[in-house]
C-alpha cells in the first residue's frame, strides 16, 4: 500500500535566526531535509512539501539538484503562518489515491528511520491512527490515554499545563483511512484555534479522530531524542553533536 507523506515546512525560522529555510540547516554533512527523506524514502517515494512563499524557490532549487529522479514531490503554498493543521489543509487535496499518509513536522529530526519503517510497516484497520509516544520528563507536549483511549492532549504553548513525566509525541504521525479528507473537513468545520496562539493546531485533530471512534495506535519509543526538533540555534548545535541517523 503507498504512502504519501506531507512534510509541513513553512516556518520561517525566527527563533533560529537565519535568512535560509529552517529545512536547510545542515546539520553534520546533511542539511535537515536530507535526513528526513533519507529517513522516510524506504517506505515513502511521494511527499508533499509545504513551504511559504519566501523559500518556496530555493527549496525547490535543492531539491531539483539533488532528488529529481530519486522520489517524487510537489510543493504547496502557505502564504500565511496559519497553523500545522492549516498546512495539513492545504495538502489534503493531493492525497486522493492514499490510503496511508505519513505527517512529519519539517523541523522533526529527532525520530528514528527505525521509528518510520515500524509504524508504516504494522497493518491495522481503516480509521487507525499510529502515534509514536516517548515517556520523558516534563513534555511540552503530553497525551493522557485512559484504556487505551485518547482523551485529552496538553500543550505548553497553549498555556496547558503537563506532567512531570508525560507521553509526548515524536513529531510523526500515520494516518490508516480511504476517507482521511472527509474527516479532516469534518474537523476543519469546527474552526479550533489555539488559546494563545490562536493557530489552526494540529493536534485537536487527532483528539477529534479519538471522539469520533478512530483507533489512535501509541507506540511506545524508548530514546528520548525523538521526541526532539530545531527550534532554536542550541538545538542545532546539539544535534550536530549527536544525532547519527
Amino acid at each position: 500500500m503507498k504512502i504519501i507523506t506531507i512534510i509541513p515546512a513553512a516556518g520561517r525560522g525566527t527563533r533560529v535566526n537565519l535568512s535560509i529555510p529552517k529545512i536547510l540547516i545542515r546539520i553534520g554533512k546533511k542539511k535537515i531535509i536530507d535526513i528526513l527523506i533519507n529517513k522516510i524514502k524506504k517506505v515513502s517515494q511521494d511527499f508533499i512539501f509545504v513551504v511559504n512563499p519566501e523559500h518556496a524557490e530555493k527549496i525547490k532549487k535543492y531539491l531539483d539538484k539533488n532528488y529529481k529522479d530519486k522520489i517524487h514531490y510537489r510543493f504547496v503554498i502557505q502564504k500565511k503562518p496559519l497553523g500545522m493543521a492549516n498546512a495539513v489543509d492545504l495538502s489534503v487535496k493531493y492525497i486522493k489515491y492514499y490510503q496511508k499518509i505519513l505527517i512529519i513536522w519539517g523541523d522533526h529530526i529527532g525520530v528514528s528511520k527505525n521509528t518510520i519503517n515500524k509504524i508504516c510497516n504494522i497493518k491495522y484497520k481503516n480509521s487507525t491512527c499510529i502515534l509514536p509516544l516517548v515517556k520523558k520528563k516534563n513534555p511540552y507536549v503530553e497525551y493522557f490515554f485512559s484504556k487505551n483511549k485518547l482523551l485529552k492532549i496538553n500543550e505548553t504553548r497553549e498555556g496547558d499545563i503537563c506532567s512531570n513525566i508525560g507521553f509526548s509525541d515524536t513529531g510523526t504521525f500515520l494516518f490508516q483511512s480511504s476517507s482521511f479528507k472527509k474527516i479532516f473537513d469534518k474537523f476543519k468545520k469546527k474552526q479550533i484555534l489555539g488559546k494563545i496562539t490562536k493557530e489552526q493546531n494540529f493536534l485537536p485533530f487527532i483528539l477529534f479522530l479519538s471522539r469520533n471512534k478512530w483507533n489512535i495506535k501509541k507506540k511506545i519509543i524508548i530514546n528520548n531524542i525523538e521526541t526532539e526538533g530545531i527550534n532554536t540555534k542550541e538545538d542545532i548545535k546539539n544535534f550536530r553533536l549527536k544525532c547519527k541517523d
